[in-house]
C-alpha cells in the first residue's frame, strides 16, 4: 500500500511539474509575442515595413488568437501595400517626365494615360497633366510654325513679298520672340521695297 501511495505521489508531482512548466511556457511565449508587438508597432511607426510585417508574423506564431496583433497585422499590410502603389506612381511620374524631356510629348500622354486610371485625384498627376498638355500644345505650334515657314520660303523663291509679308505678319502674332520669323519679315519687307522701285523706274522709262 505504502508503495502505491509513493507510485501516486510520484505520479502527481509529475504531472504537476509538467504543468507548472507548460505554465512557463506559455508564459514566455505571451512575453515574447507582446514583446514582439510592441516592437512590430514600432518598426511600423519607423516605416520600417518589412521588419515590421516579419516582427508581427513572428508574434502570432507564439499567439495566434492575439487580436491586437492581428489587428496590427492588417495595418501593416495596409501600409506595405500603400507604400507598393506610392512606388509604382513614382515610377509612372519618372517615365513620363522622360518622355518630357526627350521631347516625345506623345509618349507621355499615352504613358499619363495609363496613370491616371489609377491615380487620377493624385496632385501630381494633375500638374503632370498640365505639363503634358502645355508640351502637346508647343509641339504643335512648333510643327505649325515649321509648315509656315516652307510655305514663306516657297512663295519668297517666287519673289511674292507681299504675300510672304502677309504670312509673316500673321505668324508674327503667334511668334513675336521668334527671330527667323523677324528675319525673314525683315528681309521680304526690304525686297517688296526694291521690287516696288524697280517697277517705279520700269514705268518710268516706258513713259519717257
Amino acid at each position: 500500500a505504502r508503495q502505491l501511495i509513493v507510485e501516486k505521489w510520484n505520479l502527481n508531482h509529475a504531472e504537476a511539474q509538467s504543468l507548472v512548466e507548460q505554465v512557463r511556457t506559455a508564459l514566455r511565449k505571451r512575453e515574447r509575442a507582446e514583446t514582439l508587438i510592441v516592437q512590430a508597432q514600432r518598426e511600423l511607426e519607423s516605416d520600417q515595413l518589412t521588419d515590421a510585417y516579419r516582427s508581427i508574423l513572428e508574434s502570432l506564431q507564439y499567439l495566434p488568437e492575439n487580436k491586437e496583433a492581428t489587428a496590427l497585422l492588417e495595418t501593416i499590410r495596409a501600409a506595405i501595400k500603400a507604400r507598393e502603389r506610392q512606388r509604382r506612381l513614382m515610377e509612372g511620374v519618372a517615365r513620363v517626365e522622360g518622355a518630357l524631356k526627350e521631347g516625345q510629348p506623345e509618349d507621355a500622354e499615352t504613358l499619363l494615360s495609363d496613370l491616371e486610371l489609377s491615380y487620377a485625384t493624385a496632385p501630381m498627376i494633375k500638374q503632370l497633366r498640365r505639363e503634358v498638355t502645355s508640351a502637346l500644345e508647343e509641339k504643335r505650334r512648333r510643327q505649325q510654325l515649321a509648315e509656315t515657314l516652307t510655305t514663306v520660303r516657297k512663295v519668297c523663291s517666287e519673289k511674292k513679298w507681299a504675300d510672304a509679308i502677309e504670312l509673316l505678319s500673321r505668324t508674327l502674332k503667334g511668334f513675336p520672340d521668334e527671330e527667323e520669323v523677324r528675319s525673314l519679315f525683315a528681309y521680304a519687307q526690304e525686297q517688296l521695297e526694291l521690287q516696288r522701285r524697280a517697277e517705279h523706274i520700269e514705268q518710268l522709262v516706258r513713259d519717257a
